[in-house]
Order: C-alpha cells, then sequence, then structure tokens
C-alpha cells in the first residue's frame, strides 16, 4: 500500500478509532464470556429468582448471538486486511501497548514497520464498515 492507498482507511475521527480499539480490546473477554455462556446451565431446582429474567436460556443465547457477531466481525477484518499474518495482526491490535516493535520481536508479524501500520489501519477501516453496515450498536 502507498500513502494515497492508506488516506483510503482513515476512520471519519478520532473518537471512532478509539471506540473500536476498545471493543477490539475486549476480544479476549468475549471469547471467554461466550464459551462461560456456552456451558453454564441455569439451575433447575424450581425455587423461584428476583433476577427479573423470565427465560435465562434465552436471555444467555441472545448474549452469546451478540458477543459471536462481534467476534466474528473482528477475525473477518483480521484475515482480509493481513492475509496468512491475521492470527499475529489479532493479537497485536487485541493487546493494549502493543505496537510494530512488540510484535515483531515475538514473532507475530513478518513485515516492514510501515506495512504494518497500513494493515492495522485497514483492520480498523473493514471493522468499522462490518460494524456500519450491519447496524451494530457499539454500545
Amino acid at each position: 500500500m502507498n500513502t494515497k492507498t492508506l488516506k483510503t482507511y482513515r476512520l471519519h475521527s478520532r473518537a471512532r478509532f478509539e471506540e473500536l480499539q476498545r471493543i477490539v480490546w475486549q476480544y479476549r473477554d468475549m471469547l471467554e464470556e461466550m464459551d462461560s455462556l456456552a456451558t453454564a446451565a441455569p439451575s433447575l431446582d424450581g425455587m423461584p429468582r428476583g433476577t427479573g429474567t423470565s427465560d435465562p436460556t434465552h436471555a444467555a443465547a441472545v448474549r452469546r448471538d451478540y458477543l459471536s457477531t462481534r467476534v466474528m466481525a473482528i477475525e473477518w477484518a483480521a484475515r482480509v486486511a493481513a492475509g496468512d499474518m491475521a492470527k499475529g495482526l489479532l493479537q497485536t491490535v487485541t493487546t493494549r501497548g502493543s505496537s510494530y516493535e512488540w510484535a515483531r520481536s515475538r514473532g507475530l508479524i513478518y513485515m516492514g514497520r510501515r506495512q504494518f501500520y497500513e494493515t492495522r489501519a485497514h483492520f480498523f477501516w473493514l471493522l468499522d464498515r462490518a460494524f456500519s453496515q450491519k447496524g451494530h450498536s457499539l454500545s
């Protein structure tokens, strides 16, 4: 990618980038919560609960679907942006404080600095488009 191409991948604002970045930082937490929702079964002892949820199984399924949609969007954006280095890019963008040097020293990526940051910008641009097109609420 050249500088002209990189300008194509700019987001509308710094605030939007930070919003997407905070979502991406929650990636591992989303995976853990999805696993716990898949294995957790509500207590079926017949006792009433004061949770306010009339159907805890349905509520868990809705939450898992919400998380799954976000996880799939993040993984899709990484695959499209980085190709065979998607795993390394994903690990880098989902880790707070990570940088090109951090990823390179751990062998997660094998590209130059400029190409890495262009790929990262492309990732966030794709993620923005994925959330915008599907009408996802980012909250």
